[in-house]
């Protein structure tokens, strides 16, 4: 066997390390998820008395190989090439001839045969079509004659800016749901047991909340009905909600989310995330209020935020409760993040120290 073929695992873990020490998240993605085929002697070159070249065949996931525009894979596939080739000692009299990238298929029988980086891919949440940039990822495990009402209550939690995960509701079409409960489970940082008589009776559920334990995630529980939080988790004290109404447990909830990740700004971060997502001036008007309930402080990154999110969504720049005579949005900015702030052709500003000086009267 070559030295590539017997050392490939071992060089990418160093490549990996040199990708993460300057901060290249999708070369870190793209080793971290892969699967790889060596193919030996399929190249030669007469140097030196001859050297023996082998190609590479990397598998990815397509959320990672969507990453990767097809007018700049060659690039990819070069710099991979280089930086592999660059470890084989030349005392191998071994070269890498060419690298391939190939979607991943369990049907297609090269991709069976390829060897897992690891067994255990790390998968990036903003990757996947179900989790809402910058909000706090919500795992929902629930019984299947539920989903109705779980569904309710991820809607109420999305004016906290809580993204929350329904399995067979959340799940796109055409996509296999087995893979996609597992990206849930992997990039979740939160579980909420949905609980109801039956939960314990679903291996579904069990092994949802056996996934959370055994990741060290946190786990919040909503009683719906007279079942407790069940076995590992029976000292988790549970909220109680109602079976015909779990929405109305939205604020509680949120609650007990802030307590279970211990993240203030991460918590803000999906309240801010969630009202410049409005999509409507009721949402405007609602997630508006759940922010200025809930953040007395604003990070500088998080008024970055409100700022340009203001001026790119007409749900909010037009937003009559907003920018009334009232000055709810002003007002709310002057309290969380100081300063005088002002409202003109569609954009939210702070007004320069000079200026607001001027405008005050002695």
């Amino acid at each position: 066997m070559s030295y590539l073929a017997t050392k490939l695992n071992v060089m990418l873990k160093r490549l990996l390390l040199d990708y993460k020490g300057r901060k290249l998240a999708l070369e870190q993605e793209m080793i971290q998820s892969c699967r790889y085929l060596v193919y030996e002697q399929t190249g030669y070159d007469n140097l030196d008395g001859g050297i023996d070249g082998h190609d590479i065949a990397f598998f990815f996931p397509d959320e990672v190989l969507s990453q990767i525009p097809l007018h700049k894979e060659d690039r990819y596939r070069s710099n991979l090439a280089s930086a592999l080739g660059g470890m084989i000692p030349s005392a191998a009299r071994e070269f890498i001839h060419e690298i391939r990238f190939h979607l991943a298929d369990e049907g297609d029988v090269e991709f069976q045969r390829a060897i897992p980086y690891t067994n255990k891919p790390i998968v990036n949440p903003d990757t996947l079509s179900f989790w809402k940039p910058g909000q706090v990822r919500l795992f929902i495990s629930h019984r299947d004659g539920h989903k109705a009402g779980a569904h309710k209550l991820a809607i109420a939690l999305k004016t906290y800016g809580v993204s929350a995960f329904v399995a067979h509701d959340t799940i796109v079409p055409m996509k296999k749901w087995r893979h996609e409960i597992l990206s849930g489970l992997e990039t979740m940082e939160v579980l909420l047991t949905y609980l109801t008589h039956d939960f314990t009776e679903s291996l579904w559920c069990q092994q949802e909340v056996g996934y959370a334990l055994g990741k060290g995630i946190p786990i919040v529980s909503l009683k719906l009905e007279k079942a407790d939080p069940p076995g590992f988790i029976g000292d988790v004290q549970a909220l109680k909600g109602n079976i015909y109404e779990p929405e109305a447990s939205a604020a509680e909830l949120y609650k007990l989310i802030a307590e279970a990740l211990n993240a203030h700004d991460r918590l803000q971060d999906g309240l801010v995330s969630a009202f410049i997502a409005s999509e409507d001036f009721d949402q405007a008007r609602t997630r508006f209020v759940r922010m200025r309930e809930s953040i007395i402080s604003l990070s500088d990154a998080q008024v970055d935020m409100i700022v340009q999110g203001y001026g790119e969504n007409e749900s909010l720049y037009k937003a009559i409760y907003l920018n009334n005579h009232y000055h709810r949005l002003t007002g709310f900015m002057k309290a969380a993040a100081g300063g005088v702030w002002t409202i003109g052709d569609g954009m939210l500003s702070r007004v320069a120290e000079d200026y607001a000086d001027e405008e005050t009267p002695f």
